[in-house]
């Protein structure tokens, strides 16, 4: 797909290069990137601006005068003769100016000459092999000499030239074609949108849609022919160059199209012409290369003067990083009664794994704005018991079962320190029971392993998001616009799916909150994720990277995996001792408190303000602390169902909630008022939890098996966390702990030596352990194949996207080439992303492996390929 930018040959680029600094050292022409009329031609007329730092560098044989000093460089008239080199700083302009050792080479036209004083490189004369470099000497530019503004009348006749080029040339060729767009979309983009998009307010500057940093993209380039008809077999290559810190662009590639030519066309439709890509010459960027601010140059083959450039901007970096809950089932086949004709089974499903959590987050990785690979890791591993197939309580909202699991979930959540930089989902197995597809609420959610469609819209119910309207939606985000001509809920421009090409037409596909279907990205969403913090966002400096340039900018080891800088250095300043309660107010205005546990969490509890409240209070019955009761509303997914926060009494019982109430002293009792009068309290137990033994082990079924003693029985539950040294922030392991030991599962632990600890809640106070150190075996590396899906359906010719992950047990990257691609038994290449054209039609295997110490794992995937109309099958 890619391939290197065509360098024409110049006379001297064998000629070797010598470091004696005695000796006047040969270069090659081509290094210097002379222009067709050479950087020292005598009498030009040329005058280039350029910012640049503050020195003046001129060779003493040289027109080219470069200002450091943030003034300009001018290409001035000389007497020096033609034969002085000018590679002052190594390359040329394609003005004829040196640069700098970054700027853009431009060999073509170059010849060498032997004047009388030895050999020299110029524009014109006799072939030589060698070219001489000569010693620049330094002065200081007056500043009034800076600046040499061009004549008015030269200003003029640029312009005449430049508007009849543009508005009638390039416009109305009788018989070339020319390039009249290019569009840049790694999910969703604005082209031409006032050809579509009826109200003015809804519509956006070509390629205004955000692209983030290491992602791979799309760039459609649009041809048109001229007077004389269409022509056909059009095809050209796209030209990548990125800035550098001295604002010179460096050429990153030039790529050539995928899919093969097209035909240009006089006035195609603008919907069929976007909505088809056999209409537009398509190339794709690899995530690796989509960084900084790029320069694009699509250029026509054997069309001349036909070419097109814009700039982007690459520079917000953006990771979906997920904290799995992973689930096992244990429990009946459903919630209904059974009868003669449906008898009640008992299932027993294993949990998903972490290489699931990722394979189930590909379209969310594709549709939302992050970089290519993912942070996933383990928050917990848990059992559960109830089928969650009883009906909802509420259109669009969940059923008491699954606002029962979820709740588990939000303790789970709790003990892990409620981060605020990810989202936390739990993955149920394959076969588990369901009504409602998936649930959430904020920052958590919660679906069936596989089902890639729930995971991106209950990932957004993680980040706050409302339903959008789509036919019987109730209550729904206020804010989500219409895109006029189209119906409520479209995404409102023209999306891609990058992983194959798929183009998704707003006026057929509505917005992933929604519960119509087919859903896409929509231009709403997508600025609403931008610098969102459950993302992690960051933005890299104006020209990363910094000269001398990073050997491979892409390092999965400078990403925060799992864990952001701040849980190393010092996480005081952002986790806060709360008392985490959590309960539910009944029907007659009862109020049953499931949880108090005194922890430290990194968020705030998130919900619907109500006018309940929390207290803690003194001996005397002062208040120490005070928080809101925030109540909590899953939202479930579906199908043509209602969602969204109602317009009901937010205090107006039943409901869940929770509460975060700052632990500033041990206190005397808790209390929880509603609106009108005090409803529940709790006096503090005599003494605060104590362990006195705590032990450690794996056991021989590769499970960590743990042991504790209390100085009291009377205990609510025992939570279990675990880090891997002093320094760092303790995670999640289990809740709901029982009795005097348990035994939890190995997955999402790392290898080797942990720190354990447990805490137990009276209901009041909690009391910690000391940790215990535990070694882990080293288990097999978590390998995932994320793109393509097993089972999918490909065009043939068209590039697809080969998207892996491979990690420790716990989360941890490891590097990029020790994944390895086998397509049909044969070995394609290595890393995390590959593209390749989809192979002849007919049923493939894709396989990824890696070699640790235990042997070989394996991952394995079969897609179908078939042919279809137009270009690329």
């Amino acid at each position: 797909m890619k391939r290197s930018a065509d360098v024409p040959a110049s006379p001297c680029e064998s000629m070797p290069v010598t470091d004696d600094p005695g000796i006047p050292q040969p270069y090659p022409c081509h290094v210097h990137g002379w222009t067709k009329r050479g950087c020292a031609t005598s009498g030009s007329d040329a005058s280039t601006k350029i910012p640049a730092p503050p020195l003046a560098i001129r060779s003493a044989a040289t027109p080219c005068i470069r200002s450091l000093t943030k003034g300009a460089i001018d290409l001035r008239k000389s007497a020096a003769p033609p034969v002085s080199l000018a590679a002052v700083l190594h390359r040329c302009t394609p003005a004829g100016c040196p640069v700098g050792r970054n700027a853009r080479v431009v060999p073509s036209g170059v010849t060498c000459i032997r004047p009388a004083i030895g050999p020299q490189c110029a524009a014109r004369g006799s072939v030589l092999r060698t070219c001489v470099r000569e010693r620049p000497t330094l002065r200081r530019i007056p500043q009034k000499d800076l600046a040499m503004p061009p004549r008015l009348l030269d200003q003029i006749a640029t312009g005449i030239q430049r508007a009849w080029q543009e508005s009638f040339v390039d416009r109305y060729r009788l018989w070339s074609a020319r390039v009249t767009g290019i569009e840049i979309t790694q999910a969703i983009q604005y082209h031409r949108a006032n050809e579509h998009l009826t109200d003015a307010a809804d519509r956006g500057a070509d390629n205004s849609v955000q692209l983030v940093a290491f992602k791979a993209a799309w760039v459609r380039v649009y041809v048109r022919s001229g007077l004389l008809g269409n022509i056909v077999n059009v095809t050209g290559t796209l030209e990548v160059s990125r800035r550098n810190r001295l604002r010179d662009y460096e050429p990153v590639g030039t790529y050539a199209p995928q899919g093969g030519p097209v035909g240009a066309e006089q006035f195609p439709n603008y919907r069929a012409e976007r909505g088809n890509l056999g209409r537009s010459l398509n190339f794709v960027i690899p995530a690796n290369e989509l960084y900084g601010t790029l320069r694009l140059t699509a250029r026509l083959t054997d069309h001349d003067g036909s070419e097109k450039s814009v700039e982007v901007s690459v520079r917000l970096v953006q990771t979906l990083r997920v904290r799995g809950i992973l689930v096992a089932y244990d429990g009946d086949s459903t919630s209904a009664p059974a009868t003669p004709t449906a008898p009640v089974m008992r299932l027993t499903l294993a949990a998903p794994t972490l290489a699931d959590l990722q394979n189930t987050a590909a379209t969310a990785l594709a549709a939302m704005p992050v970089q290519a690979t993912g942070s996933f890791a383990v928050c917990s591993n848990m059992n559960w018991f109830t089928p969650l197939d009883d009906a909802r309580t509420a259109p669009g909202k969940c059923s008491d079962n699954w606002n029962s699991l979820l709740a588990w979930m939000s303790l789970l959540r709790d003990n892990d320190g409620n981060r605020d930089d990810v989202v936390y989902y739990g993955l149920l197995p394959a076969g588990i029971p369901l009504g409602v597809p998936g649930c959430g609420d904020d920052g958590l959610g919660a679906a069936a392993v596989g089902n890639e469609q729930t995971f991106l819209h209950e990932t957004g119910h993680g980040y706050g998001f409302q339903h959008t309207p789509c036919g019987a939606a109730g209550d729904t985000d206020p804010d989500y616009p219409t895109y006029e001509p189209y119906a409520s809920a479209s995404i409102g421009e023209f999306g891609l799916d990058i992983r194959d090409g798929t183009i998704h037409d707003p006026q057929l596909i509505s917005d992933y909150m929604s519960y119509c279907r087919p859903r896409w990205m929509s231009l709403y969403q997508h600025r609403r994720l931008l610098n969102h913090p459950r993302l992690a966002p960051e933005w890299l400096p104006p020209d990363f990277p910094l000269v001398p340039p990073l050997e491979r900018p892409f390092n999965l080891e400078h990403l925060w995996w799992p864990d952001p800088p701040w849980r190393y250095q010092g996480p005081e300043w952002r986790m806060t001792p709360v008392i985490s309660v959590q309960g539910r107010v009944l029907e007659n205005g009862r109020i049953e408190v499931e949880s108090v546990a005194r922890i430290e969490v990194a968020a705030p509890a998130l919900g619907v303000p109500t006018r309940w409240s929390a207290q803690l209070l003194d001996e005397q019955g002062g208040m120490l602390s005070r928080a809101v009761l925030m109540r909590r509303e899953p939202q479930g997914g579906g199908c043509c169902c209602g969602g969204g926060h109602d317009h009901r009494d937010k205090d107006a019982p039943p409901f869940a909630f929770r509460a975060y109430l700052r632990n500033v002293a041990p206190g005397a009792a808790l209390r929880i008022d509603g609106p009108d009068k005090q409803t529940w309290s709790r006096k503090a137990s005599a003494h605060p939890p104590r362990f006195t033994g705590v032990a450690a082990n794996v056991s021989g079924e590769k499970e960590l098996a743990l042991e504790w003693k209390l100085d009291t029985a009377d205990i609510k539950d025992v939570w279990a966390q675990w880090r891997r040294e002093d320094k760092d922030a303790w995670h999640g392991l289990a809740v709901g702990l029982r009795g005097d030991h348990a035994r939890l599962p190995l997955q999402g632990l790392p290898a080797n030596r942990i720190q354990v600890r447990l805490i137990a809640h009276d209901g009041f106070h909690s009391g910690e352990s000391e940790p215990v150190d535990v070694d882990l075996p080293e288990r097999e590396p978590v390998l995932a194949i994320v793109s393509p899906s097993n089972g999918g359906t490909f065009r043939v010719g068209r590039p697809m996207q080969l998207q892996g992950n491979l990690t420790d047990s716990a989360g941890q990257p490891l590097p990029d080439e020790k994944l390895t691609w086998w397509l049909d038994g044969v070995q394609i290449g290595h890393g995390r992303e590959r593209w390749l054209d989809a192979p002849t039609a007919g049923d493939h295997e894709l396989v990824v492996q890696t070699q640790w110490s235990g042997g070989v794992a394996k991952r394995a995937v079969k897609f179908t390929t078939e042919r279809g109309p137009g270009r690329g099958g």
